[in-house]
């Protein structure tokens, strides 16, 4: 079984399916429009630059590929549109990973395009890998065939073991000048932008009693558009020495963060699946949006974290406290966490990859 991965930009979690490809020793080659940092170091000859405009010599090569999965992830740029189009025009089998689209205007020109977009997906030989349940019930809702839908949730390989809490302290002291033991610390993070909802967080971190507020930290990590109403917020509620903004992290970074906290809150009023898949294989508790993807999949309340209605920053705040006053509760839902993700690492997408290959290459031969 050979793979051919054609993306726009790399994206953290399709570089974690990538590694297992490597260490698993599975033949596979991938495509970026711009040029990745990730695989830098890797077998060149598995990584390969198109051009953002129009490339024949990209376009010929992939449409002479026979026997191997191709797989599309969007219509970034003018050359996967293309590829999309002939695609169907030439009735060639191949697959399509996305997650669920952003909601936009249904009177924009982005709406017209998404439209035919889908209608071209929708009968084309493509089948989709739908990124978790929200994607697949997206397409469903849009009457596509359900043969042509395929759940490929993002996954990660979990940690090899939970940070002590002892190593924990040590970390924090190193890292954040943080020498209280009582100090709980809280993680969030990725883009800073309204649907993310961050401003929600603070607001429920302000609610909190100044007794309780006095020992607990929140690192946000990430950047965006909101970040300077962020920083004002924080500002105009007296909490500046509660909330550290730490900015765009890479990945390593920002799972070594998330790792060594106590909780991580994920409030977005949407997103289609979502940073907690890191802290969940880190064996650290999440209080989810129910308006985000992996919360709504990956969480089960009480169990490895809670679910929470973001136009709702009391229920967050009363959600924190529980855990804060619970360290009990909190150290059982990081260890259910932790043994959950083994349900939900990058092999089950090679598992599925495997069966979809021999159904559509063994299967013609």
């Amino acid at each position: 079984m050979k793979i051919c991965l054609i993306q726009h930009t790399e994206s953290a979690h399709i570089n974690e399916f990538l590694d297992l490809l490597e260490k698993q020793d599975i033949d596979f080659e991938v495509y970026y429009c711009v040029k990745p940092l990730k695989f830098k170091k890797s077998n060149n000859s598995k990584i390969n630059i198109y051009s953002n405009s129009l490339d024949f010599n990209f376009i010929k090569k992939i449409n002479l590929k026979q026997n191997e999965i191709i797989i599309l992830t969007g219509w970034m740029n003018t050359n996967l549109i293309l590829l999309n189009l002939i695609f169907f025009l030439r009735r060639l089998n191949y697959y399509y990973w996305t997650d669920r689209p952003r909601r936009i205007s249904k009177f924009s020109f982005s709406s017209f395009k998404r439209l035919i977009a889908q209608s071209i997906l929708k009968y084309s030989n493509a089948k989709i890998l739908c990124a978790g349940n929200t994607a697949l019930e997206y397409f469903k809702d849009l009457n596509f065939d359900e043969d042509k839908l395929i759940n490929f949730p993002i996954c990660i390989s979990r940690i090899e073991e939970i940070v002590s809490v002892e190593n924990k302290h040590i970390w924090r002291k190193n890292n954040f000048n943080i020498n209280n033991e009582k100090v709980f610390l809280i993680t969030a993070g990725s883009r800073l932008e309204k649907e993310k909802g961050y401003d929600i967080l603070i607001k429920a971190i302000s609610l909190i009693d100044k007794k309780i507020l006095k020992n607990i930290k929140v690192v946000i990590i990430g950047e965006g558009s909101e970040l300077e109403a962020l920083k004002q917020m924080t500002q105009e509620l007296n909490l500046l020495d509660n909330i550290i903004f730490l900015g765009w992290q890479k990945i390593s970074m920002f799972k070594e963060v998330v790792s060594n906290s106590d909780l991580f809150i994920h409030p977005a009023r949407y997103d289609a699946y979502g940073a907690s898949i890191y802290p969940l294989a880190s064996g650290i508790p999440v209080i989810g949006s129910i308006n985000a993807g992996v919360c709504k999949e990956r969480i089960t309340s009480g169990f490895n974290g809670y679910l929470f209605d973001p136009n709702n920053p009391t229920e967050l705040k009363e959600k924190i406290l529980t855990l804060i006053k619970n360290p009990l509760s909190l150290a059982k839902m990081g260890l259910n966490a932790f043994v959950d993700s083994k349900n939900h690492e990058p092999v089950i997408l090679i598992d599925i990859l495997k069966r979809e290959y021999e159904k559509f290459f063994y299967k013609e031969k």
